[in-house]
């Protein structure tokens, strides 16, 4: 059985909070103990996530004391995408982290204003990850 299939065959459990089945691997021996679900999530990202996500939520409650309220503002008269490749740009220049979080909050800003307007998430491959295409 590969990892997939033991993925597919515990991936409800893990989601419910259930205990997982032990499964054969290969017919050869069994799984141990695993990691639930949300703690496998967690613990596999870098520190420095987490800390963006919090500078870039402290400068968007500043951002409010300074223009209102993200839900009381006029996104749609704002170009935050070219604002996100500015602030992408201005980093690359000078190295200043606090570029790439207002470029952080400026995506977060347009899929805002995405969803807003009915967009949608479609996974797809870029073409980059999977040789395979599907038509």
């Amino acid at each position: 059985m590969d990892n997939l299939s033991i993925f597919f065959a515990n991936a409800w459990k893990w989601k419910c909070g259930l205990p997982e089945d032990d499964l054969p691997i290969m017919g050869k021996s069994k799984l141990g103990n695993h990691r639930s679900f949300e703690e496998l999530q967690l613990s596999e990202y870098p520190k420095e996530f987490e800390e963006i996500h919090i500078l870039a939520n402290n400068r968007m409650i500043m951002g409010s004391f300074r223009y209102g309220y993200v839900n009381r503002q006029d996104l749609n008269s704002y170009n935050t995408a070219n604002e996100a490749h500015k602030r992408i740009n201005k980093y690359q220049l000078d190295g200043n982290l606090e570029h790439l979080i207002d470029a952080y909050n400026m995506v977060r800003l347009e899929f805002l204003t995405a969803r807003r307007k009915g967009g949608s998430i479609i996974s797809i491959d870029d073409g980059e990850h999977a040789t395979k295409k599907i038509q």
